[in-house]
Parts: C-alpha cells; sequence; structure tokens
C-alpha cells in the first residue's frame, strides 16, 4: 500500500481506531490482510450403521486458524477429529441406533458459524442370507404299462354231427 516517513511524535491512526505512537523517524509499511469470518460448507452428512466405522469431512472457508466444536445428541462412539485448519472429519464407529441431531461449530477472529446436522444410525445390518434353492423333484417315471395279453380266442365247438340214420332199422 505504500510508504511514508513520520516525524516523531506523531500518532497514527488506524481504520479500526486503534492508534500508534511514533518515538522515533522510521518507515510504515501497511499491509491490508482481509479476513473473512467462517463458514461450514458441508450441507449434510449420510447416515451410519451401528458398529460400522464412519467417517465424513466437515468442510468450511474462512480466514485460518479455525477453531472447531460440537455439542448437541451426537451419536455415541462418533466424535470431531480435526484433519486440518478448514476441515474436520466426524469419525469413529455408532455404538447406538436412533435419530441424532447436533451442531458442530466453527470459529475464528472474525466470527462464528454453526450448522446443524441430522443423522440416522440404523442396526447392524445382518449379512442376507443366500436363499437355499428348493430342490428339483425327480421326475416320477411314467408307469410302464404291463404288456396287454393277445386275447385268447374262444375255441371253436367242433361241429355236432349228425345222427345218422340207422341202416337197419328194426321195425
Amino acid at each position: 500500500m505504500g510508504w511514508r516517513t513520520t516525524p516523531a511524535g506523531t500518532v497514527v491512526e488506524h481504520p479500526n481506531n486503534q492508534s500508534i505512537s511514533i518515538a522515533a523517524n522510521l518507515t510504515l509499511y501497511a499491509v491490508w490482510v482481509r479476513t473473512l469470518a467462517p463458514a461450514i460448507t458441508t450441507a449434510s452428512l449420510p447416515n451410519a450403521i451401528q458398529g460400522t466405522a464412519y467417517s465424513q469431512p466437515i468442510t468450511a472457508i474462512g480466514s485460518t486458524p479455525m477453531y472447531w466444536s460440537i455439542s448437541g445428541n451426537v451419536p455415541p462412539g462418533l466424535s470431531l477429529v480435526r484433519n486440518n485448519t478448514n476441515t474436520v472429519a466426524l469419525s469413529g464407529t455408532p455404538t447406538a441406533t436412533g435419530t441424532f441431531t447436533f451442531t458442530v461449530r466453527v470459529d475464528n477472529e472474525v466470527g462464528v458459524h454453526t450448522r446443524d446436522f441430522t443423522i440416522h444410525v440404523t442396526g447392524t445390518v445382518a449379512p442376507t442370507p443366500v436363499p437355499t434353492p428348493e430342490p428339483t423333484p425327480e421326475p416320477t417315471p411314467e408307469p410302464t404299462p404291463e404288456p396287454t395279453p393277445e386275447p385268447t380266442p374262444e375255441p371253436t365247438p367242433e361241429p355236432t354231427p349228425e345222427p345218422t340214420p340207422d341202416p337197419d332199422p328194426i321195425p
């Protein structure tokens, strides 16, 4: 922003109404640093499963350093773990089921930002059983037909001989 030489005894005022007394001739250099209030950019967190490891990042923008905290109904077994100045993670292994609503807070020298989150922790997922296939029934064999016997022909009766006349009839 520039420099200027200021004689001793001069009072220099800062834009934030802070003042500095100058005791000797010196050159002042001004460096303006823009500081930003924090803002949590993570909109929501996925649900969790009881007994299964969980780790989800929560990110913020703003000037550093940032200081993070969590309050409210945090799922038992989960806590904030700092990754870097702009990111923490909600990590651990949930030990209880239910619906949990809690508040994450981030602050820096300029301001504070909070965001409420809700996580549903469901019960332990049992392995999906593999269905046992129904046994395929053996096909019922067709009964083997018994051979049909040939009908036995009715015996043909022998012709009855006609009586022959007696050659000598008795008179």
